[in-house]
């Protein structure tokens, strides 16, 4: 951002009824993490603290229906957690305008388009997810540990 200004985020999970989190509050859910966690909330200004829900999308079964394509994160939303939103709608556009390019017909260039980029846009929504719930849960104890179920 600036050499004085920081850009953070902290993924905690809320329901949308629920108050927005003040400083004792983000102190709180973040008092197993880093000094420097805690002192970075602890120097921001309490107006400049903000709650936004944050939600990905689940799979979709199709990404098109007759003259509607889907690109992005209308097709596949991710959570900011990676940085990936942009990233993957331009792949997706390339790979929608290279199967219009290249396929005979308008229906196998939209089937082709998902084929060739739903994999790799869900997998970038998964990890994501996992990255945000993994800043949720904060450090993990030395050892082995389980990985949880997903719960969509």
């Amino acid at each position: 951002m600036s050499q004085t200004h920081t850009y953070w985020h902290a993924p905690v999970q809320q329901r949308a009824t629920d108050p927005e989190l003040g400083h004792a509050e983000l102190l709180h859910e973040f008092r197993d993490f880093p000094a420097q966690v805690q002192g970075l909330i602890e120097s921001t200004a309490a107006a400049d603290i903000s709650a936004l829900p944050l939600r990905d999308l689940s799979p979709l079964p199709q990404w098109w229906n007759r003259r509607t394509v889907l690109v992005g994160d209308a097709a596949h939303a991710t959570s900011p957690n990676l940085g990936q939103g942009a990233a993957q709608a331009m792949e997706d556009v390339a790979a929608l305008a290279e199967r219009l390019a290249k396929d005979p017909d308008r229906v196998s260039a939209l089937q082709n388009y998902q084929r060739i980029r739903e994999a790799t846009a869900n997998a970038a929504v998964a990890n994501a997810r996992a990255f945000g719930e993994l800043g949720r849960r904060g450090p993990r104890p030395p050892g082995p540990q389980r990985r949880p179920e997903h719960q969509p």
